[in-house]
């Protein structure tokens, strides 16, 4: 591309590549941080997800310090809302990079699970991954023994993200005909309204 080195990923379609993109762009705009993203034709409309290449210091949620687990914990909420169970398990999901937890992969997030099936009913307005993200399961959950300060501060982070700008990064970035990205920001803005309510905090005037 320009003499950087990118770790490309090669999902199903150009609409999985968007899926993920959205997903990670979402997840920034709430104070997450994640690598950055790039589209990568690999022809005149289709492209792959890119990300730079990077060297991480840590990529192991085992080898977190106290302060970075709580760190990893604060970004609860936002994988929730964006229902992405691909950073439930104690893997190499989240690591660390000059001194800030990152997350790093977003393709079982919005409407795809991480091997690129549609998720269906389970992709709703009613956000379940509120709770069914943090029950155990075989893989070992990372989030099961979230704190309610942790839990609910994870969630205020949503009140930080306009109801504005989702349906614009929706219409940006999302997969889909023009109709599907707009029906897709308004689950999400459904989405974020459930979890805002379910732990508590009042919602802001989007």
């Amino acid at each position: 591309m320009d003499g950087k080195r990118y770790y490309l990923k090669f999902p199903r379609t150009t609409d999985h590549a968007k899926n993920e993109i959205l997903s990670a762009v979402l997840f920034a705009a709430g104070g997450g941080s994640t690598l950055t993203y790039h589209r990568v034709f690999t022809a005149v409309d289709e492209f792959v997800a890119g990300t730079d290449f990077i060297k991480l210091e840590k990529s192991n949620l085992m080898e977190f310090s106290y302060r970075e687990q709580d760190e990893a914990k604060q970004d609860f909420g936002l994988h929730a809302w964006l229902g992405n169970w691909d950073i439930v398990s104690h893997g190499g999901n989240i690591g660390v990079y000059n001194g800030k937890v990152i997350s790093m992969d977003f393709d079982g997030g919005l409407l795809y699970d991480g091997e690129g099936g549609p998720k269906l009913d389970s992709w709703n307005p009613y956000s379940d991954e509120w709770v069914s993200m943090r029950e155990r399961t075989p893989r070992s959950n990372f989030y099961t023994n979230i704190s309610e300060v942790q839990l609910r501060s994870s969630a205020l982070r949503l009140n930080g993200i306009s109801d504005d700008l989702i349906y614009r990064l929706a219409m940006k970035h999302g997969p889909g005909t023009k109709a599907q990205r707009a029906e897709l920001s308004t689950m999400l803005i459904l989405r974020k309204q459930s979890i805002l309510q379910k732990s508590g905090w009042k919602l802001s005037q989007s």
